[in-house]
């Protein structure tokens, strides 16, 4: 139906208020035509809101002192624990922290049915009919505040599963736009699955990866002992490991790149690589496994810039070329894409569970998050977190 001939009708209805009428004419208006859709409900700490600021009381006999010395030469930092609703909290911090916060973590509540979301002092249940729209209401208010703390080129990681996965994405995307989606990245956090689901044993949950603007950059995570191990090689400029210079996967035909295909010579005896052809040279062409042509990762003026990189090797009974890639570069190690499959017994329940008890062994506390995934994740923004102490708060529900 069109928008213009409906409003009309509204306007010609008789029988109702200004206000009734002015109200209809803006549901027409507003009426979304592709995204997420909820019933927005009253929060009492939001309306709270309204009438007081909340304020930050430091409480010192609860300070948490971190131990003597110095780091750098400088003062060692704090970190700063805020108790309190995190809608109080979140607001408090705008009023100091609005675009200078580099990451932020969050642990919402899953809202599985099961006692582990409050709303307006009530647990919400499975029976509840409204139960998506007062987690949705409760999230969209607390997500626009913490995409108002990020510096711009801040990073924010939500932790959810299935339950309302599908929501917050479409969430995310409205607060924080959809090109700024980075990843959904898939946790293993119970390798033996658990068995109170009826048909598969679920293993995993997720994390929601958002950038605030594009100006965020990753800086990768560590390598793991099996990737260190494959730089064995050396020479005056350090340990290096050895990349075939022939293109690999998708786009690694000749049809595909034909400005790739050509041939490097490769003189034995001065040990030289060149694209000029001379006597007692050997031509080397990027050949496929399968004997077809193929293509080069670096077209002719890469080459020139950076053969000093490249070495020919016997491999197969002719000659290949080789890329050294090095471990360390102007002093930085070298890192890799954090992937989006995290695997590992560190990310576990069960290793969170052990490490908070560690720390508070008589607390009760349900289904915690490992602190070695959340460094990970920091590890992977690092370039951004040097003083995350002072400017990444978790933020819990």
């Amino acid at each position: 139906m069109n928008k213009t001939d409906l409003i009309q009708k509204v306007k010609a209805l008789e029988g109702l208020s200004q206000d009734e009428r002015a109200y209809l004419i803006n549901l027409v208006n507003t009426k979304k035509k592709y995204g997420l859709v909820w019933e927005d409900k009253p929060e009492e700490v939001e309306e709270q809101l309204r009438e007081n600021l909340p304020v930050l009381k430091e409480v010192k006999d609860k300070a948490i002192i971190n131990g003597g010395g110095s780091l750098s030469g400088a003062e060692v930092p704090n970190h700063i624990l805020i108790e309190g609703d995190n809608l109080h909290a979140l607001t408090a911090l705008t009023f100091t922290q609005e675009g200078k916060i580099d990451v932020i973590y969050i642990d919402p509540p899953y809202n599985t049915g099961n006692k582990d979301f409050k709303y307006n002092d009530s647990f919400v249940d499975k029976e509840d009919s409204y139960r998506h729209s007062k987690w949705l209401s409760f999230m969209n208010k607390r997500l626009k505040i913490a995409k108002r703390l990020l510096k711009d080129s801040g990073v924010i990681f939500i932790s959810i599963d299935d339950n309302e996965i599908s929501q917050l994405k479409l969430l995310c995307d409205e607060i924080f736009n959809e090109t700024n989606f980075i990843s959904q990245l898939t946790l293993v956090n119970n390798i033996a699955g658990r068995s109170d689901k009826k048909h598969i044993a679920q293993a995993h949950e997720y994390v929601l990866m958002y950038q605030k603007t594009n100006y965020f950059e990753s800086t990768g995570v560590e390598l793991g002992e099996n990737l260190i191990k494959e730089y064995k090689f050396n020479d005056k400029l350090g340990k290096y490991r050895l990349q075939g210079l022939r293109k690999r996967g998708a786009n690694s035909r000749r049809e595909d790149r034909p400005n790739l295909f050509y041939p490097i010579y490769f003189n034995p005896e001065k040990n030289e690589l060149s694209l000029d052809l001379e006597f007692g040279s050997v031509e080397i062409l990027p050949k496929l496994s399968d004997g077809n042509d193929g293509n080069w990762r670096w077209g002719k003026s890469t080459f020139l810039d950076k053969k000093h990189l490249l070495i020919a090797k016997i491999s197969n009974k002719k000659y290949e070329i080789f890329e050294k890639v090095y471990f360390e570069n102007n002093g930085e190690e070298k890192t890799t894409k954090m992937k989006s499959f995290l695997y590992d017994s560190d990310y576990t329940t069960d290793t969170a569970t052990t490490i908070f008890k560690s720390v508070i062994d008589k607390t009760q506390f349900n289904n915690p998050k490992s602190t070695l995934l959340i460094q990970e994740e920091w590890n992977n923004t690092r370039f951004f977190c040097r003083v995350w102490y002072n400017n990444a708060f978790n933020i819990k529900s």
